[in-house]
């Protein structure tokens, strides 16, 4: 298993559209093609405004084929392009688990 750690920074004020925008729009497409939510976090303290998530795939060429099929999907296209209006900045990671994580 590997994971995609995203880490964005939003405009202030925005955690809630970008958080309607994931649930709602995002969310059903990725998960529809493969790509499946482990986890979604607000900075509580530190960074305000700044969210991060863990997606899983099963290899990185799950990821690819996942995120090759997204990448052709119009309704992804717009809801991505959404996220992305209400994003400052954003990272991503692709990370692997140690042999003694509890997540694998």
């Amino acid at each position: 298993m590997i994971y995609l750690l995203a880490t964005a920074q939003l405009h202030t004020g925005k955690l809630q559209e970008f958080s309607d925008i994931l649930s709602k729009e995002y969310l059903p497409i990725a998960e529809k093609h493969g790509q499946k939510l482990v986890g979604a976090w607000r900075t509580v303290v530190g960074n305000v405004d700044e969210i991060t998530d863990l997606w899983a795939f099963n290899s990185l060429a799950h990821f690819e084929q996942v995120r090759g099929a997204l990448a052709q999907n119009p309704d992804w296209q717009k809801a991505y392009a959404r996220l992305r209006s209400v994003i400052a900045a954003e990272s991503h990671k692709i990370i692997g688990p140690l042999s003694f994580s509890p997540l694998k």
